[in-house]
């Protein structure tokens, strides 16, 4: 996991580790999330407080990340979106471009076209907001590296011997973790050990009780 925190300096982020590795401003991290988006690695991030229907403390899996080029706006030219998800659905964002927001959806029919957006309420968990918006209202953002989205929405299990034997994953880690796993549970346990160990490779008994013990 790769954890970027917002840094004293409201438009910097920090790769986080026992020191602060690596800073970037707001357009370097965007930058980085369409490259992560495009390869499909599982992305969280940690809320800082109530805001806006989105709920304090709580972590929230990024399903998409899109720029969108956009006409008859003397202001912009594109806008930044992200996709976030609730795990546990509802306390979902109520600002601009929220699900039922009218007024930006229709001015915006780029945006609705590339999001594939239908508006009007649904309380899914599922939720588009601003770029900049996103930044507000969340304080940390998670990164795996050791997994993939599938484009059939699955998951594909990814340089697993990184995790060091003993690792204590956070909350936050083990949220979307726990999403991702229970995105398609197995019908039974004899399925699950077996797509485990499909996903793993066999014989990598030490890989196995890991994965297992999440």
């Amino acid at each position: 996991w790769s954890t970027w925190c917002a840094a004293s300096n409201p438009v910097a982020w920090e790769m986080m580790g026992e020191e602060p590795l690596e800073e970037v401003d707001d357009d370097g991290l965007w930058e980085k999330l369409k490259t992560w988006d495009e390869l499909g690695y599982i992305m969280g991030c940690s809320s800082r407080g109530d805001y806006h229907g989105i709920l304090g403390g709580h972590a929230y899996s990024m399903i998409r990340v899109v720029e969108v080029e956009v006409e008859g706006h003397e202001d912009y030219t594109s806008l930044r979106l992200v996709k976030i998800r609730n795990p546990h659905a509802g306390n979902e964002w109520t600002g601009p471009f929220s699900d039922a927001d009218e007024e930006s959806w229709n001015g915006h029919p780029e945006a609705l076209a590339v999001c594939n957006h239908e508006v009007g309420e649904k309380e899914d968990g599922y939720f588009w907001m601003p770029f900049h918006e996103f930044k507000q209202g969340f304080k940390k953002f998670h990164l795996n590296l050791q997994a993939s989205r599938t484009e059939e929405g699955g998951v594909e299990l990814l340089r697993f011997d990184l995790i060091e034997a003993g690792h204590a994953f956070s909350e936050d880690e083990l949220a979307v973790r726990g999403h991702v796993w229970d995105a398609s549970p197995a019908e039974s346990e004899e399925e699950s050990d077996a797509e485990i160990e499909a996903a793993t490779g066999e014989g990598d008994e030490e890989v196995l009780a890991q994965i297992e013990a999440l």
